[in-house]
């Protein structure tokens, strides 16, 4: 009888010890838990009337405290809300969803990198003022040059005829998308741009030759390039312009069926 009992004791420490090592493999293998980012809503941008914004400056508001988005933009527009709200009714949003953006401290950086251009940005820019068909066939260019007859045979010439334009049109392009990139950093600067969460709508919008209108982390922004405050880029424009007609003229010139 002795002997079973501490036979019986063994088996239960053995037991034992084996659900403790168990229980720490277990915590081991399971790593650090990462919390999932809430998704952000849809960013509508909508025109209407906002407050202008300091790219300087925070907002001071709780925006990680959980709410639906009619309750978030109601504490946010205060006295303003039920007009801006009806407005948003009417284009169809939905102010039940579960709305959590990120305070605009941190939205702000996500922002500003969108509101620079990037290559692909400078490169549509310098493309626009170029105003050249980006396929070189006989087709696109007759499509371009109605009037005309240009065959496969007439490529090479007219490549040649517009080779000496399109050098200086690029030139032109490179100057102008560094020109509106240091325009968009001064306005940032200044804080010269509107901001809101989720939609545009109830804020004051611009209008100008070049809008930007990027959104991040439950924020929209807009920031507008009027003529009036960057007169050099006119004056590239009206350069490219000139260029870019006298480039045609001598094509349809030498091409048109007569």
């Amino acid at each position: 009888m002795r002997l079973f009992l501490v036979c019986a004791a063994a088996a239960l420490l053995l037991l034992a010890a084996l659900f403790v090592a168990k229980r720490k493999q277990s915590r081991e293998s399971a790593g650090p838990v990462v919390a999932k980012e809430a998704r952000a809503s849809a960013v509508q941008q909508e025109p209407a009337r906002a407050n202008r914004a300091s790219l300087a400056e925070g907002d001071g508001e709780d925006a990680q405290t959980k709410a639906s988005l009619r309750e978030y933009l109601a504490n946010y527009w205060g006295p303003r809300w039920t007009d801006i709200e009806a407005a948003m009714i009417a284009s169809g949003l939905n102010l039940e969803l579960e709305y959590t953006p990120s305070p605009w401290e941190e939205a702000r950086p996500l922002i500003v990198e969108k509101l620079l251009l990037d290559e692909e940005d400078r490169r549509r820019q310098i493309d626009i003022l170029e105003d050249w068909p980006a396929s070189e066939d006989a087709k696109a260019l007759m499509e371009r040059f109605p009037g005309t007859s240009i065959t496969d045979a007439d490529l090479i010439e007219v490549q040649s005829l517009a080779d000496p334009f399109n050098v200086e049109l690029h030139d032109l392009g490179e100057r102008w998308a560094e020109s509106m990139n240091v325009h968009i950093q001064e306005k940032v600067a200044r804080g010269d741009f509107i901001r809101a969460p989720f939609s545009l709508i109830g804020s004051e919008t611009d209008s100008g030759f070049y809008v930007s209108s990027p959104a991040s982390r439950g924020w929209v922004v807009q920031l507008v390039l009027r003529e009036e405050e960057c007169p050099e880029m006119m004056t590239i424009m009206n350069e490219a312009s000139r260029l870019a007609s006298a480039r045609d003229e001598a094509i349809r010139a030498r091409f048109s069926v007569r």
